[in-house]
């Protein structure tokens, strides 16, 4: 028979015995709900965690003006029209945005002039979410995001005596900045607007090297008047990739050498923590690579 009597070492009741305290048992809803929400935690962590971490990268601003600043690495992370005035907390995300698209960012109305701000032999991207500085008239500057003019040039296009030339500007008298003929079989206009964006995306990879005011890059804008290239690098490459490069028509893609170099450039960039965006311009809001191209040709 099983005692009932109390343990002699302070009256702590035998696993035979019931404690005088009643049990009180626990309610099956309440522990389910308990798990549900320990499983909706774990699995949000699982699901966005690794993606905030390799996905996001702040840019770092200009130190004469005070802005937060934004993330847009790998993912791009937009300002949310719900609320203006907290732009940078409220987000929305957009995967593959390799377009830039200023009106999104500063509204329709923006001045193309404004969206750059040249600091020494660079060009920064300015932050949209800080205001006009009232003595240089300019925004702040993301330090670590830069912007290079890429255009291609090409004379008697589409006649057996064509020439081409490429330029690349990424600042006022910088080292990087390239005017060059072109040595390659049937130059054409869209090899030579395909070429720039490649020599501009290499610059890109040499200042990845070096660094830029002593920081590190974090972000290229390939500006560009040429809407073959820059449509071609962020619409149609994407179904280009999906089917092997052919037409809807079965055909090979013109050129599709030439955008394969590109997206490698791009990806390449991207695997080093570099986001690359495509930026079209007006011609006449191109003219600093437009003038390296055709003074690479009047020398030719």
């Amino acid at each position: 028979m099983p005692s009932s009597s109390s343990s002699s070492s302070g009256g702590v009741p035998t696993v035979d015995q019931p404690s005088s305290q009643p049990f009180r048992q626990r309610n099956p809803l309440t522990l389910t709900k308990r798990l549900l929400c320990w499983s909706l935690v774990v699995g949000r962590a699982l699901r966005f965690g690794p993606r905030d971490k390799l996905g996001r990268q702040d840019f770092k601003t200009d130190p004469a003006h005070s802005a937060t600043p934004i993330s847009s690495m790998g993912v791009d992370w937009h300002p949310s029209s719900a609320d203006p005035s907290d732009r940078h907390q409220k987000r929305i995300l957009v995967d593959d945005d390799r377009k830039y698209d200023p009106c999104y960012l500063f509204g329709d109305d923006v001045d193309l002039d404004e969206v750059e701000v040249p600091r020494g032999d660079w060009v920064h991207e300015a932050c949209h979410n800080g205001d006009l500085c009232k003595y240089c008239r300019r925004y702040p500057a993301h330090t670590d995001a830069i912007i290079i003019a890429v255009d291609g040039a090409c004379r008697n296009n589409g006649k057996t005596d064509a020439s081409a030339a490429v330029g690349v500007f990424v600042g006022d008298g910088s080292e990087y900045n390239l005017g060059s003929v072109l040595n390659m079989v049937e130059p054409t206009s869209q090899k030579a607007e395909l070429k720039a964006a490649i020599l501009g995306l290499r610059a890109a990879q040499v200042i990845l090297g070096r660094g830029i005011a002593g920081g590190e890059l974090g972000k290229v804008i390939i500006k560009a008047d040429s809407e073959y290239m820059v449509k071609g690098m962020t619409d149609w490459i994407y179904k280009w990739n999906a089917n092997g490069y052919m037409t809807a028509r079965g055909k090979p893609v013109a050129n599709a050498g030439l955008f394969q170099m590109l997206e490698r450039l791009v990806l390449r960039l991207n695997g080093r923590n570099v986001k690359v965006q495509f930026w079209h311009v007006p011609r006449e809001h191109n003219k600093d690579a437009d003038e390296l191209a055709n003074a690479a040709l009047d020398e030719n």
